[in-house]
């Protein structure tokens, strides 16, 4: 059986939509985005091996799982594993229960008495789940790439 170019592109589309909807199930079946802030609190950068690394946050008694969306400057090496006694935190939340991958962003907060903000995110002007689920977008954006290769490749061959 010959394995023509059109059907490269047509196995790459259903990988490419399956990994979107593999990524997006953590953050699409309960989401309600919601806002909290805390007095004070402790974010740690965490690091994990697979190297997205993401803000862990213990305040009351809970901890959230944080993108580095918009932090892109705390996110650096140099803070892997540090603690930082923050106030006035605000961050937004998909899913408020405990879990163990990222289910909201840091808006803002301040340390050292230096005033910090997401400028990235606007409440209101962008969605929560277009900055979680980064990966699945971009899957997915994938996939209709190589639909439409799939369709202009099935149609020249005819």
């Amino acid at each position: 059986m010959e394995i023509k170019y059109y059907h490269g592109s047509l196995l790459a589309f259903f990988i490419c939509i399956t990994l979107s909807f593999i990524f997006f199930i953590p953050y699409g079946l309960n989401f309600n985005e919601k806002e909290e802030e805390f007095d004070e609190a402790v974010i740690v950068l965490s690091s994990p091996n697979r190297g997205e690394r993401k803000i862990r946050l213990h305040a009351k008694g809970q901890q959230y799982w944080l993108s580095c969306y918009g932090f892109s400057d705390f996110c650096k090496g140099e803070n892997i594993n540090r603690d930082f006694n923050v106030r006035n935190v605000k961050i937004l939340l998909g899913n408020k229960e405990e879990t163990n991958f990222i289910n909201g962003i840091l808006l803002q907060y301040t340390y050292n008495n230096i005033y910090h903000l997401n400028n990235k995110f606007q409440i209101g002007k962008h969605n929560l789940l277009s900055a979680l689920a980064v990966h699945a977008i971009f899957a997915f954006q994938l996939a209709c790439f190589f639909l439409l290769i799939f369709i202009f490749l099935f149609i020249k061959r005819k």
